[in-house]
This record gives structure tokens, C-alpha cells and sequence, in this order.
């Protein structure tokens, strides 16, 4: 008799009643009829097809946003951290990088709800990027204040300005002053790869390129190619085999 069309199921026979005990790897309840695979992990048809809608739904703008907020306050913390080791420390610890990559990719994977795809490795890398230059502004604003401090004090003791003697030229008010020294700091800090190839600073730029690489490979698209379905192997009694 020809086989009915429908589910084709692969059969494993196991003798002694020594068929495995199969369990959902999302609801954790056991797996009776049969089952599909993904990767390692083992669902029922219920929770496969629940997953494959939950990865078709909702707002890819929202799931951006989202992703943007969480791979933000994370980079934002990781800048903070590698700011501090540069200044407190006055080394650099270019292997922070990497753990502000890797930190960046799950948080921006997290924000975008698992999706991944090139948008949003684009992202991670942006966000990785940023977060990694940015720590070294600090420390360039830093640098500027200690060398215009001895300038200033020299200036006030001058015997011209002492005199009222009209100086050379107009200065900016302090705080314009500041502003702009701290865009420059800015700038500079976000070339500073750019500066680590010119000087010959291989080392630091292989690490700098490993914490993006990591917040790429983080935000991989998601395929849910499930295997399946497979039927749950049925115990071959003695009395069968015989």
C-alpha cells in the first residue's frame, strides 16, 4: 500500500526500552510525538511555530531604536571604564577593547530581539567604535588644561598686561575657548586609529579591529533553519523482537 502524503518522520528503534527521555529546549516539557532541531537544542511543534512567528513580527523601526538605546548605555559605560584606566593609570589597556566590543554586540543583539543582520552589525561596530575612540577625548582635554595652565599664570605676571598694554589679540571667552578645545579633543580621539596606523602602532590597532570583529560577529542574522520533523523514537520490547 502506497504511503500516505503528509509529515515524514526519520524512526530510531531502541531495544531494552533504552529510548532517550526528550525534553523542549523552550518550554521544557517532554517531547512525546516528535520534535524539530535547531542548532543543538530540541522543540516541540508548538514552540517551533510560536518562534517562527515571533521572529516575523513587530516594529523593525522600534526593534533599531531599541537597539540603539541598549548598545548606547553600554558603549557609554565602556568608554567611562576605558577613560579611567587611560587616566587613573595612565596605561593603555587596549585589551579593554575587546570586552567593549563584545559587550556592545549582545547588547545591541539583545536590543534588536536576537534578529542580527547587517544592520544592526553596522550598528554594533558604530556604537564599538565610538566607545573605544571617544575614552582617549578625556585625556586629550586633560593634556590641554596642564599645558595652558602655567601659560595663563605667566600672562597674568606679564609687566604688559600689568600695565594695561593692549595684548596682541583678542582672546575667546573661556568657556567658548574650552568648548571648542574639547570638539578638537573629540576629533581627535575619534582619528585615533587612524593616528595608531600612521605611527606604526600595529599592536593596538589588531586589538582596536578585534573588539569591532567581536561586535560584528555578535549581531550575525538570525536563521532558524529548523530540522524536523522527527518522530520520538518508540522502545523495541523483547516480545517484539522475537
Amino acid at each position: 500500500m502506497a504511503e500516505e502524503p503528509g509529515l515524514q518522520f526519520d524512526h530510531a528503534e531502541f531495544a531494552g526500552g533504552d529510548a532517550p527521555k526528550l525534553a523542549c529546549g523552550a518550554c521544557k516539557k517532554p517531547i512525546l510525538e516528535a520534535y524539530f532541531q535547531l542548532g543543538q537544542s530540541l522543540f516541540c511543534a508548538t514552540c517551533k511555530a510560536g518562534l517562527g512567528r515571533a521572529f516575523q513580527g513587530g516594529s523593525g523601526f522600534i526593534r533599531f531604536l531599541r537597539a540603539c538605546a541598549f548598545g548606547g548605555v553600554v558603549g557609554f559605560a565602556g568608554a567611562a571604564v576605558y577613560a579611567f584606566t587611560l587616566w587613573a593609570m595612565d596605561v593603555n589597556f587596549a585589551l579593554v577593547t575587546i570586552f567593549i566590543g563584545v559587550f556592545v554586540g549582545k547588547a545591541v543583539r539583545r536590543g534588536s530581539e536576537h534578529r542580527g543582520g547587517l544592520t544592526y552589525q553596522l550598528l554594533a561596530v558604530f556604537i564599538t567604535y565610538v566607545s573605544m575612540a571617544i575614552a582617549f577625548a578625556p585625556l586629550y582635554f586633560a593634556g590641554y588644561l596642564k599645558h595652558k595652565a602655567p601659560t595663563q599664570s605667566t600672562v597674568a605676571a606679564s609687566p604688559a598686561t600689568a600695565s594695561g598694554a593692549a595684548t596682541p589679540h583678542k582672546e575667546l571667552p573661556e568657556g567658548v575657548e574650552q568648548a571648542l578645545i574639547a570638539m578638537i579633543c573629540v576629533a581627535m580621539a575619534l582619528g585615533k586609529p587612524i593616528f595608531d596606523l600612521r605611527s606604526g602602532d600595529i599592536l593596538s590597532l589588531l586589538i582596536f579591529g578585534f573588539g569591532l570583529y567581536e561586535a560584528w560577529k555578535a549581531n550575525r542574522k538570525l536563521v532558524l533553519d529548523f530540522k524536523g520533523p522527527f518522530a520520538v523514537a518508540r522502545p523495541v520490547t523483547a516480545a517484539a523482537t522475537t
